[in-house]
């Protein structure tokens, strides 16, 4: 997150709001005009509550925990030759 002291009022509003639904087209570029700060990123990034960047976590974790295993069944994972760190 960043500070929003020099968007516009009514941008600041919009966005405090949660109002990022736009009649048309040309709304939507006017308010993208507003926003972007001439980088290639918005000045502002996308949060998961946490309750489900936790949930994600998990399942990407066991998902890679299953696949390492099926790996070192596979022998993938030998002794011979490269260090295995666990």
């Amino acid at each position: 997150d960043i500070p929003t002291d020099n968007l516009p009022e009514k941008v600041k509003s919009r966005i405090d709001s949660g109002d990022l639904f736009f009649a048309n087209l040309e709304e939507a570029y006017d308010f993208n005009g507003f926003v972007y700060n001439g980088k290639r990123k918005l000045p502002w990034r996308y949060r998961w509550p946490q309750s489900t960047h936790d949930e994600i976590l998990a399942r990407l974790l066991a998902l890679n925990e299953q696949r390492y295993q099926l790996e070192v069944l596979s022998g993938k994972h030998s002794k011979k030759g490269k260090v295995r760190f666990v």
